[in-house]
């Protein structure tokens, strides 16, 4: 196995990407060599307020995080008609020979995530090719996440990092500091801290969100709520596919006129909990 010559910490901001930095900060688990924010600027308002809050405590114990953005990922899918090429959302439809519930193929993360850390490995070292298994990519997963973490060794040069998972995070980097943390850990974590818990992170129109965030973004975020009735109504003959139409509402339904509120008690009764169910790539909803 070829030698590990960089650990990268991809960031989300959310409770656990922001757990691993906290920690790293006060030095209870080991120090990425670099972090990266892949920004698409379609993040929570309450994301962005907690970067700026949470930035100046970081850098006053040696952790800075770099800021990558290449595109606003909302212009992005909204143009699609004009793109050379469009990175497609998993937006939901109803498909023709099943007449079932299904989603569109997820390119977004990769195309913009993945992609964008793999290139602030590349411009950080001036190499193009790497070698198999020489970069560790640090991922906030939890235990209770187990089914959202990948392989953790890759066909190409990244290894799959997950500090707060120590059983795996003692193979990949064994003999280091790992923790064992639940997302209750985390947020017990900010508490001891004596800082505030970190928000939930992802692109405020993600067609992975549950009914309970729809209904939380419209409560908390009437603006950013607007912009995602917007989409969705745009994006109803998405790049003029034969089968459609298409929503972000994994229900099908156009979300401006969708009873949130009713969607929401039909499957939770009284017990509804705002939580994400969310992406699985491990580099979102982080």
């Amino acid at each position: 196995m070829n030698e590990v010559v960089l650990d990268v910490a991809s960031i989300g901001f959310g409770v656990q990407s922001s757990t691993i930095l906290l920690l790293a900060a006060n030095d209870i688990i080991e120090r990425p060599d670099y972090s990266v924010f892949v920004d698409l600027k379609r993040e929570s308002i309450e994301v962005y307020d907690y970067i700026e809050y949470f930035k100046p405590y970081l850098r006053e114990r040696g952790i800075e995080v770099q800021t990558y953005s290449t595109v606003d990922i909302l212009d992005h899918v909204l143009n699609y008609e004009t793109n050379d090429r469009t990175s497609g959302i998993p937006l939901w439809f109803i498909a023709p020979s099943t007449g079932k519930v299904t989603g569109l193929n997820r390119q977004c993360t990769f195309d913009f995530k993945i992609a964008s850390v793999e290139k602030t490995i590349r411009q950080r070292l001036g190499q193009r090719q790497l070698k198999r298994h020489s970069i560790r990519v640090w991922q906030g997963i939890s235990t209770d996440e187990l089914g959202r973490c990948k392989a953790l060794y890759t066909g190409k040069f990244r290894i799959n990092h997950y500090p707060l998972i120590d059983i795996y995070a003692n193979i990949t980097a064994p003999g280091n500091r790992w923790v064992n943390y639940s997302r209750f850990n985390c947020i017990e974590a900010f508490k001891k801290a004596g800082l505030k818990t970190p928000p939930k992170s992802s692109c405020i129109f993600c067609p992975f969100h549950d009914i309970l965030y729809w209904i939380h973004l419209r409560d908390t975020q009437p603006a950013e709520f607007e912009l995602c009735c917007q989409l969705d109504e745009a994006i109803r003959n998405y790049k003029d596919l034969e089968y459609g139409p298409f929503y972000l509402l994994k229900w099908c339904i156009p979300l401006r006129d969708a009873d949130l509120d009713k969607l929401a008690y039909k499957k939770f009764g009284n017990d509804a909990k705002f939580d994400f169910e969310g992406c699985n790539s491990g580099f979102c909803f982080v």
